[in-house]
């Protein structure tokens, strides 16, 4: 086999579970939550928790693994599980504001250049206000743009230039709001959420930080497998960032419910305060609703749990409902940046027979050495969001046909698969 040029080769590693048999697929148990559950686990689709209430009643609370707790991944037991919730933070920050309108200490109408310095804004986005940025009425950017000199999420919100019309969904909106909150009230928005939220509710569980917070895991092609546990700040902000449990969430939703917490006047003229879904960017999902007389929450340390198709089949279930059976199908997904390091080494393809040895080396950065013969090249990786590792040409920077496929290989990876080109494939092994 013949290599040069060099940067014409196209080289993936598979990194979990090329010689594993793909698994059968589950079937949902029409009847019982438990069966169900323990149906999309088997298909790498769950590992968490779901917490369902029916009339004021707790009806299940169902825990399937497995399941670790950061930063050791010692067994959780009996202690409550507690993960990143994402997006549903702007829940509880829905429930603040209506819980500071009700006493009296805030306005919808009240804007951005009452409370916050706009002499850095756009022009056209300091007569905001507080009713537009909590109903994504705003037409602030999804995401604080990239802007040089350090500057805040909430400032680079703010210099962006007014979108043609509003998003139908903003983390900037809800980034200047915790601001906005923060300014007229004079405390931090942590202790606004532990002072009218989730002490008079009774969320033990809930806050910002990363303290108790579950590890992540991933489908090896056979089964879920903890990660090892990387800690990641997650600071206060009115977007994200909070962590829960499934009876945290509960409680929250079923407080916004009730009159005598929130009232009915107020709950209003909000949108909704009973039903929301939560992504982090490692990897964790979460979801909270009130369906009618049932309240769901779910939280899963694997995030590729199809909730469209669940919620509606867990409310059903609740109800007594009959659920069709489910097949479900674990879905390819990129193993994490770490596991290169754990395939780090010097692989040999005896398949070829012309001396071809690739090392890999998970350094800063990464890298991928091609050794034939006299010969060397050695390139930088590049990590791209797509689950891939992409070699970058020495000279130009440019990305090269030549990547690291990040998705499946032995567990102990004694064997790496490598796509050489656009149509070679060969097998490595541990030298």
């Amino acid at each position: 086999m013949v290599l040069s040029p060099l940067n014409t080769l196209a080289l993936a590693v598979l990194v979990a579970g090329c010689s594993a048999a793909p698994p059968k697929p589950s079937r949902a148990v029409s009847t019982d939550v438990s069966g169900y559950l323990r149906a999309l686990h088997s298909a790498g689709l769950f590992a968490g928790e779901v917490r369902m209430m029916r009339h004021g009643e707790l009806l299940q609370d169902v825990r399937i693994g497995p399941l670790r707790r950061a930063p050791d991944l010692s067994p959780w037991g009996d202690q409550a599980l507690v993960t990143p919730v994402g997006s549903i933070t702007k829940l509880a920050v829905r429930v603040l504001v209506a819980r500071l309108l009700d006493a009296g200490q805030l306005d919808l109408s009240l804007p951005l250049n009452t409370v916050l310095d706009a002499a850095e804004a756009d022009p056209g986005h300091p007569t905001v206000t507080v009713g537009a940025l909590l109903r994504h009425e705003s037409l602030l950017p999804r995401n604080a743009p990239s802007l040089p000199g350090g500057l805040s999420e909430v400032a680079r919100c703010l210099r962006a230039a007014p979108l043609p019309r509003a998003l139908p969904y903003s983390n900037c909106g809800y980034l200047v709001l915790g601001a906005m909150l923060e300014a007229k009230t004079g405390e931090d928005l942590a202790s606004l959420l532990s002072t009218h939220v989730t002490r008079p509710l009774g969320m033990r569980s809930t806050g910002f930080g990363v303290d108790s917070v579950a590890a992540r895991v991933r489908w090896d092609g056979r089964a879920l497998v903890p990660l090892a546990s990387v800690e990641t700040q997650r600071p206060a902000s009115a977007a994200s960032g909070l962590h829960a449990s499934a009876d945290d969430l509960v409680r929250l939703v079923r407080g916004a419910a009730d009159p005598q917490f929130v009232s009915d006047a107020t709950r209003r003229r909000l949108p909704d305060l009973t039903r929301h879904a939560g992504r982090t960017a490692d990897g964790y999902i979460g979801y909270v609703g009130v369906h009618g007389d049932v309240t769901v929450a779910l939280l899963s340390v694997v995030d590729d749990v199809p909730l469209g198709q669940v919620v509606p089949d867990l409310v059903a279930l609740a109800r007594g409902d009959a659920v069709p059976p489910r097949v479900w199908r674990p879905e390819p997904r990129p193993t994490p940046p770490d596991a290169l390091g754990a395939c780090e080494g010097r692989f040999g393809f005896p398949e070829l027979d012309d001396g071809l040895v690739i090392a890999l080396d998970a350094g800063q950065p990464p890298t991928l050495t091609v050794h034939q013969g006299a010969g060397e090249s050695r390139f930088a990786l590049t990590l791209a969001s797509d689950g891939e590792a992409h070699a970058l040409d020495p000279e130009s920077n440019a990305v090269l046909p030549l990547s690291v496929i990040l998705s499946s290989a032995t567990e102990d990876c004694a064997e790496v698969g490598f796509r050489l080109s656009a149509g070679t494939r060969a097998t490595g092994v541990r030298r």
